[in-house]
């Protein structure tokens, strides 16, 4: 581009030495980190629990068995 050169040996190297870095934070924080959690019986970096949507206010973070919204009050038992 406009006669600039890019220096593709550096490119390469950044891009192996990121990679390496982020393994290294990988096997060094989240899997001693889930393990850990898993110990304690709870799930980390999984699937979010299922949820309903409040007809009356669209609020959408509602626990499945919830009878009633916390927002706008509306009963939810169908």
């Amino acid at each position: 581009m406009n006669g600039q050169r890019i220096d593709l040996g550096a490119f390469i190297g950044a891009l192996v030495y990121f990679v390496i870095f982020m393994a290294v934070i990988y096997f060094l924080i989240v899997v001693p980190y889930r393990a850990y959690m898993r110990k304690r019986g709870k799930t980390v970096f999984g699937d979010p629990p299922p949820t309903k949507t409040c007809p009356s206010c669209k609020l959408n973070d509602l626990a499945v068995d919830a009878i009633r919204c916390p927002h706008c009050t509306t009963d939810l038992a169908t």
